[in-house]
């Protein structure tokens, strides 16, 4: 009727074939495309009209094949790929190609049929998509393991192909690793193993290991690993390695992890980025927020790890104060780049500070509620106990039972009265068990489910009791306004409204706990133990390698890689295993083959001996094979001798060495090409000798200290010398070191001491408490007690510090006169340094040695009696005046502002009141009057606040340690300074406790002394008496109402106690258990008094209503069952209770 609609477009470009191709009419598009068939429209192209129908485009630059692959429209695929198979189905405006919209869509049945249509039937295959993905990158995206598997058989270059931001296929698999199978990563690296050596073309650089390590997925670490080991040596535009990565996940295990099952990785941790932090240094500022990293921390190895650019330590980051420094670590982490296009940042998943955080809000707000919900809870208790006893109707007056006690309303209000009253008080009970539990074990349960748990019941019991409270009501005041009927139906209807409301609320809470993503809930629970993964296509491989690899294979790989620095991981996995026949083939090419970080064949065996070779056979044929790789560096400027000495392996050392002998490179000098190979540095300045020495090689450092003894190894550009590096390291935690520091000083003709900073090994000694050392050092150099380092320090300075009493020893008996030398700024002496610890023992024998000391004073005029007041320790201030005689002679010595040490101890006493045990009273005109011409007895006395605030001030001025540790009592008291703050906290949460607590327990002592003059059955008229006196269940009921009572209000007096106490003695109650046993002792008054309170209403509604059985024994029974609810309370409690004990002794017994 009218053909040219078979090409007529809307306004959206739409033809008919793209709405038949989007809905899948495939009966249509086979009319439509049989219309379309004409002569050729096109002649010269051959092109028909049925192809340039299904060739056009709507707006979106979309054909009718891109309609059908986006709506999973097979059967449609399969006829329009068949019909025009040759044409190349190009992307739309954003950049899809129908097999990327397939790709992109996830796997669904039939969309696995789409796929397999378009790679069946079209000859030439688009693979595009937007910002430079493809359909391989899209497949991973949505999981989609069959469709991956599919486009690497059909292409598997795509392996290569990277997006616009530099990210190829298996960046993808590592960044979504989470969620797909490792078996998605095997297959892309079976395909090509070089697509692991290729990084972002953004800023960040990172490799696809880099981004698995941020993820901590170590399963697909480790396949990355084994297909490509030389991927490791990779670096990102920090310098960082793939461990450094790993310490960015903020995931202790995975850290751990790696270390334990990549050793590969094991190797990189001693590797700096390009501030010189190791992946150590972040572990150790780390430590500061997040306890769980000392669990991989290397304590008594520290010094293997040596100096960042900030001339830090990983122990100087550890154990001192560098608030910014550290900062700027944690910063650091924080800065590790976003996901691919379209996606999140990393640790979008993971992200621990955001949850913790989230972690502490929730905790918070469960700790408000739960105030707020002991109130409620106690409310309902005490109005529900009431109405118990003042029953609607009233009793009869002649009997003292209930009027209306056989009315049906009347059964159903006592029963719901009771229900609520169960529900409520069994809700306190369980808060009341929660604050005591959490006063006593807060530091090992304040994470446990079960607390959240039970919480969760109390709030679950106070709601049943709203419930059946408002029952309570509704049956009560119909009861009593049955007359007026009307009436009575009002108020029942305003409120069964309640139950009407909440209905409407549970929705709203059910959409909101649907909105909770779930990747948020326990996101740190440790995953799944993986697989033990055997590379035995390796081992395959390096099987081939050894017999009947061709030559021209070699040949290939080598032309290949040459100019672009990668080794094939079939050489790599041959020169790790020492294996040599597959290296002999193109022996004068050998310098060629680099890894990205330019190391040599030689580089990689060393750096892949686990334990020192039984022979050195491998290096020795390779250098025979080519000798340029002796001395060949890689990026690091490591040369062969570097990693030898580095790891100990003292067979190859000696090989080396031995190449190296020849005739004098140098006549004038002397010094043979053995010796230059010894002095070569590295980019940090490492000689092999450092090296050796850094990691305890001690028969390294015998090889190369006896080959060149005289010459004097120099400092790296740490300014760390070998002896240094081996004393700092410290003989204590690690025997070997102590072989290595005797070999330097017995072969070494001229030893350098130096160390940075202007330090000398002396003082590294001193620090790492090592008195071996220091006895050693001080037999060879005595005149190194007088050296100081930048700042003015001796090494009696240090051991004042470190409290080492060994070092003071020995330092003043080489030399008394160092206890008279000053830092610079300060101008603090030994004996100052002593004081401001409080280390009396020390002080003491600084003094017997050196007497004259005392009379030095800083630059404040302050001497060791006013640093041992600012140590703010009375009993080691009592302790100097009464075993050092000539420091109690200083006590009326003035500073410049004319403080004696005295007028500091009358400011201190405002505060502390222990100082008033050594306060002069009677004597105070001995110490004279200050510049603001105030006596001790004026400070002590009067209210002098500027003047006061002044003095404080000054204690807080007292400097800081030596260069790379904190402030004084920070290193030696951290402990007490958390324990502190651990008790400041759990005092906090006790004192929110009696506030809740205190209200319960008044609220039960108000309701409990009325129910003993609101009688259950009432007063007799005309004498006044109980009507029900002489029942038993009456007589149960008064002496349970009393004990309540009593308890109650004992609760309460002891809670006004503690109040009182703390007001008047806070300070010296601060550190004693007395507050916290009286809490336990107002707890458990309470909760009793619960008990009793219970027993009194079961006893009283009992009474008045005996003559109805079955009511009665059903109140008795509901309110029984408190009983058992606390009981099942207990249990969950003692689970809480067993949980922290077997925590604490797991943690004793590590």
């Amino acid at each position: 009727m009218c053909p040219p609609l078979l090409l007529k477009a809307n306004k959206k470009g739409e033809t008919p074939l793209h709405l038949a191709a989007k809905y899948g009419h495939s009966n249509v598009v086979k009319v439509l495309i049989a219309r379309a068939k004409a002569p050729h429209a096109d002649p010269e192209s051959g092109v028909t009209a049925a192809k340039m129908m299904l060739r056009m485009t709507n707006g979106e630059g979309d054909t009718a094949l891109h309609d059908a692959a986006r709506n999973a429209r097979s059967h449609v695929v399969q006829i329009l790929t068949k019909e025009d198979s040759d044409f190349s189905y190009s992307a739309n405006v954003h950049g899809e190609t129908p097999l990327y919209i397939a790709a992109s869509v996830g796997r669904r049945p039939e969309q696995d049929k789409v796929i397999d249509e378009i790679l069946r039937n079209c000859i030439s295959v688009d693979y595009g998509g937007p910002h430079g993905r493809t359909a391989l990158h899209a497949a991973i995206t949505t999981r989609d393991h069959v469709t991956i598997r599919k486009i690497l058989k059909k292409e598997k270059k795509l392996t290569k192909s990277t997006d616009e931001n530099g990210w190829s296929p298996l960046h993808y698999a590592a960044y979504f690793s989470r969620r797909i199978d490792i078996s998605v990563v095997k297959a892309l690296l079976e395909c090509d193993v070089s697509t692991a050596y290729i990084a972002e073309t953004t800023e960040k650089k990172r490799t696809a290991l880099h981004i698995a390590a941020i993820q901590g997925e170590v399963a697909v670490m480790k396949e990355i690993v084994s297909r490509c080991p030389a991927c490791c040596s990779l670096v990102d535009n920090r310098g960082w390695n793939a461990l450094h990565y790993a310490v960015a996940s903020r995931r202790y295990d995975v850290f751990k992890e790696c270390l334990r099952c990549i050793p590969e990785c094991e190797r990189l941790k001693t590797e700096k980025d390009d501030k010189g932090n190791t992946p150590f240094h972040l572990v150790a500022a780390l430590t500061h927020k997040h306890e769980e990293w000392r669990k991989v921390y290397p304590f008594g190895e520290s010094g293997i790890y040596g100096f960042n650019k900030q001339e830090l330590s990983i122990a100087n980051i550890l154990r001192g104060d560098f608030g910014e420094i550290q900062k700027k670590i944690i910063e650091s982490l924080e800065d590790v780049g976003s996901g691919p296009f379209g996606y999140g940042p990393f640790l979008f998943f993971y992200g621990r500070d955001q949850i913790e955080e989230e972690k502490r809000n929730r905790e918070e707000a469960l700790k408000k509620a739960r105030e707020s919900h002991l109130v409620v809870a106690a409310l309902i208790t005490t109005v529900t106990f009431a109405a118990a006893f003042t029953l609607p109707g009233g009793y009869k007056s002649d009997k003292g039972t209930a009027i209306l006690a056989k009315k049906t309303a009347f059964k159903v209000f006592l029963i719901s009265d009771a229900i609520s009253m169960v529900f409520s008080i069994s809700a306190v009970f369980i808060h009341f068990l929660l604050a005591f539990y959490q006063g006593w074990f807060t530091r090992t349960i304040q994470n446990n489910k079960i607390i959240n748990k039970l919480f969760a019941l109390a709030t679950l019991f106070t709601m049943y009791a709203m419930g059946t409270m408002i029952i309570a009501f509704i049956t009560g005041t119909y009861e009593v306004l049955e007359p007026v009927l009307e009436l009575a139906i009002d108020i029942c209807l305003i409120c069964l409204t309640f139950f009407f409301l909440m209905c409407l609320q549970e929705p709203q809470a059910m959409t909101y706990s649907l909105k909770v993503p779930s990747d948020h809930v326990d996101v740190f629970h440790s995953q799944n133990p993986y697989r033990h993964l055997i590379n035995s296509f390796r081992n395959e491989r390096l099987k081939s390698g050894n017999k009947t690899l061709p030559n021209l294979i070699i040949t290939e790989v080598i032309v290949e890689t040459h100019g672009k620095h990668e080794m094939d991981p079939v050489l790599y996995e041959a020169a790790a295993a020492g294996y040599i026949d597959p290296l002999k083939y193109n022996q004068t090419r050998l310098d060629r083959l680099l890894t990205p970080d330019e190391n040599t064949i030689l580089h990689v065996y060393l750096r892949n001996q686990r334990r020192e070779p039984r022979s050195a056979y491998f290096v020795d044929k390779i250098l025979e094979m080519c000798p340029p790789l002796l001395l060949q560096a890689n990026k690091k400027g490591e040369t062969p001798l570097h990693l030898a000495a580095k790891y100990g392996h003292s067979t190859v050392v000696k090989v080396l060495i031995g190449r190296a002998k020849a005739p004098h490179a140098d006549p004038e000098s002397g010094v043979t090409a053995a010796k230059m190979m010894l002095r070569v540095t590295n980019g940090e300045g490492d000689t092999a000798l450092h090296e050796a020495a850094r990691n305890a090689r001690s028969y390294v450092v015998e090889i190369l200290t006896k080959e060149d003894p005289e010459f004097s190894y120099s400092a790296n550009v740490h300014g760390e010398t070998p002896l240094y590096i081996a004393a700092s390291v410290g003989c204590r935690q690690r025997p070997e070191q102590g072989k290595v520091i005797d070999e330097i000083l017995r072969n070494c003709i001229s030893v350098d001491y130096g160390g940075p900073n202007g330090r000398t090994a002396l003082h590294a000694a001193i620090a790492t408490e090592d008195d071996e050392t220091i006895r050693k050092i001080l037999e060879k150099e005595k005149k190194l007690t007088r050296t100081t380092d930048e700042n003015g320090w001796t090494p009696l300075h240090y051991a004042a510090y470190f409290l080492c009493g060994f070092a003071v020893d020995v330092l003043l008996e080489c030399d008394a006169s160092a206890a008279y030398i000053a830092e610079k700024e300060k101008k603090r002496t030994a004996l100052h340094i002593a004081a401001i610890q409080g280390e009396v023992d020390v002080m003491k024998e600084i003094v017997s040695r050196c007497p004259a000391c005392c009379d030095l004073v800083d630059n404040r005029g302050w001497n060791a009696l006013h640093y041992v007041v600012a140590s703010k320790d009375s009993d080691a201030f009592k302790e100097c005046l009464r075993m050092i005689p000539e420091l109690e002679i200083l006590k009326t010595e003035k500073d410049d502002k004319g403080n004696t040490p005295f007028h500091l101890i009358a400011v201190l006493m405002h505060k502390q009141h222990q100082w008033r045990q050594v306060y002069p009273h009677g004597e105070s005109g001995i110490y004279g009057l200050n510049k603001q011409k105030l006596s001790i007895a004026n400070i002590h006395g009067g209210d002098f606040e500027e003047i006061q605030k002044e003095i404080v001030k000054s204690f807080e001025d007292v400097g800081s340690g030596p260069f790379g540790y904190g402030p004084f009592l920070f290193p030696h008291r951290r402990d007490i300074i958390k324990e502190e703050i651990e008790w400041r906290n759990r005092r906090e949460a006790l004192d929110k406790a009696r506030e809740s607590h205190l209200i319960v327990a008044a609220l039960i002592a108000t309701v409990t002394f009325a129910a003993a003059f609101t009688l259950p059955g009432g007063y007799k008229s005309d004498q006044g008496t109980a009507i029900l006196a002489k029942k038993a269940s009456f007589k149960v009921f008064l002496i349970s109402d009393a004990i309540s009572m009593v308890l109650s209000i004992s609760a309460v007096f002891i809670h006004f106690l503690l109040a009182f106490l703390q007001g008047l003695y806070n300070r010296a109650i601060r550190t004693d258990e007395t507050p916290l046993k009286l809490f336990a002792l107002a707890t458990l008054f309470t909760m009793t008094g619960m008990g009793t309170m219970i027993i009194a209403f079961i006893t009283g509604t009992y009474a008045v209503l005996e003559h109805v059985s079955g009511l009665a024994v059903s109140i008795c029974l509901i309110g029984l069952s408190f009983f058992f609810l606390c009981l099942g309370s207990f249990a969950r409690m003692n689970d809480i209770r067993f949980t922290s004990e077997t925590t604490i002794s797991k943690f004793s017994i590590k």
